[in-house]
């Protein structure tokens, strides 16, 4: 494993580990889930543990069991909206494509398609809760799952590329270097989305004091997508490590 600077996370890992238990308990009770609430916040403690015991014990299976559960506890909340329950709003807009990268991540490729078919054409709430950039990278990396016809993938990909977020314009890069199945253009691409990582992980920047300033799910996620398609891309990097990738 690559030598990284934890900073204080694995000090937090015993704290987020009694916290899941407690809301694991809360959920077998039915207390405070009626709108999703107690599904929606088990499911950073979970991740937090996932990453945090592979970061700090190299064990591969916890990480892609910890974001297998986080994707599919989204993924139920979505089924019960759509069945009618009354879920409150927010939890099924776009910004839910941070759930399709956990599954990705996992390797899960199959329940990050079921996930994906659910989420989306919901514009009311969309313009509601989502910026625009993550309406777009959403729809982007949906497209691509669900493999949309090639006029949706170019609008989604154009709709992406006009936030001009820099230091996200690799993942516009990989999924159409992936269309086009150019090898080297992906490896290119891959380069750019771990030094976008690198420099959102600063300051006040999108992975900053999180868990993710140390792995980059999202670029894991999408490695094990564009393998899923087969292209057996190579990265061993510390954001983006060989032994999580399927």
């Amino acid at each position: 494993m690559h030598k990284r600077n934890l900073k204080h996370y694995p000090e937090l890992l015993p704290e987020f580990i009694v916290l899941v238990e407690q809301a694991r308990e809360r959920l077998k009770q039915n207390l405070h889930d009626e709108k999703g609430g107690a599904t929606s916040i088990i499911r950073g403690p979970i991740r937090f543990i996932a990453i945090m015991t592979y970061l700090t014990q190299g064990d591969v299976r916890a990480f892609r069991d910890g974001l297998s559960e986080v994707a599919a506890l989204k993924l139920s909340l979505f089924e019960r909206f759509d069945a009618g329950e009354p879920i409150d709003r927010s939890y099924v807009s776009m910004l839910s494509y941070k759930s399709l990268f956990d599954a990705l991540a996992a390797g899960n490729i199959a329940l990050a398609k079921s996930l994906s078919a659910r989420m989306g054409g919901r514009d009311d709430l969309e313009k509601q809760f989502d910026h625009p950039f993550d309406y777009a990278l959403g729809y982007m990396l949906k497209s691509f799952i669900d493999d949309s016809g090639d006029n949706l993938k170019r609008h989604y990909l154009e709709l992406f590329r006009e936030q001009k977020d820099a230091n996200f314009l690799g993942y516009a890069d990989v999924l159409e270097a992936l269309e086009e199945k150019d090898e080297q253009r992906i490896k290119t691409g891959f380069k750019s989305i771990i030094k976008g990582h690198q420099k959102e992980s600063k300051g006040n920047g999108f992975f900053a004091r999180s868990e993710d300033e140390v792995l980059s799910i999202w670029g894991i996620g999408l490695a094990n997508f564009v393998r899923s398609k087969g292209v057996n891309i190579e990265i061993d990097d510390p954001l983006i490590p060989a032994d999580l990738l399927i």
